[in-house]
C-alpha cells in the first residue's frame, strides 16, 4: 500500500481511471498537488457500473489511450456482491455465497465477462489496460526448503487463476 500504484498509472499514456467504490488515492494525489488532474469516471458502485463504464470507453469517442481500474480487488468485491445478491438472495452464510466457497466458483463466468470486455476495449479502441490491485502476505509451503512467506494480489485464488493468465505482463512495486 501507498508504492504507487496510482501514480503508475497516471504516468500511462493519455490514462482515465476507472475507480471502485473506496479507492480514493487518485483524489487524495491530486488534492495534495502530487498529481496534476487526470481523468476519471465517478467511482462505480456496482458491478452493472463497472460494465457500463467500459462499454462507455469501448464505443463513444474519447482521446483516452490506457484504462486504469483502480483496482482489481474492489471490482472483485463488486463482482462478489452482484453475484451473493442475484445468486443466493444475499446471502453470504453457509447457506449463501460462502457454501463450500459457491459463490466464487459461480463468479467465474461473470469474471470472464469482465475480462472479454477488457479485450473488445484493448481491440476495438487499440487501449491499453492497467489492473492495479492491492497484495496480501500468504505463507508458502515450500516442498524444496524452508517455507517462507510471500506477497500475493489480494483477490480470489480462482478470480487470480483467470486474470494472471489473461494479463500480458504481471508487475510487483514495493519501497526499495
Amino acid at each position: 500500500e501507498g508504492w504507487g500504484k496510482t501514480s503508475f498509472g497516471a504516468q500511462a499514456p493519455k490514462p482515465v481511471f476507472i475507480e471502485t467504490g473506496g479507492e480514493t488515492g487518485l483524489e487524495t494525489l491530486i488534492d495534495a498537488g502530487r498529481l496534476a488532474e487526470v481523468p476519471h469516471f465517478p467511482a462505480v458502485q456496482t458491478w452493472e457500473e463497472l460494465l457500463g463504464t467500459i462499454d462507455v470507453l469501448t464505443l463513444d469517442d474519447h482521446p483516452f489511450r490506457t484504462a486504469v481500474l483502480d483496482t482489481m480487488n474492489g471490482s472483485e468485491a463488486l463482482l462478489h456482491q452482484f453475484i451473493c445478491d442475484r445468486d443466493f438472495a444475499g446471502d453470504w452464510g453457509n447457506k449463501g455465497f460462502s457454501s463450500y466457497n459457491k459463490g466464487y466458483e459461480v463468479a467465474l463466468p461473470e469474471w470472464t465477462r469482465f475480462l472479454q470486455a477488457l479485450d473488445r476495449l484493448r481491440a476495438e479502441r487499440k487501449m491499453s489496460i492497467f489492473l492495479l490491485c492491492h497484495t496480501k502476505v500468504k505463507p508458502f509451503k515450500n516442498p524444496e526448503g524452508p517455507d517462507y512467506d510471500r506477497y500475493q494480489p489480494d483477490v480470489h485464488e480462482k478470480t487470480w487463476g483467470l486474470s494472471h493468465k489473461w494479463a500480458d505482463c504481471v508487475l510487483f512495486g514495493n519501497f526499495e
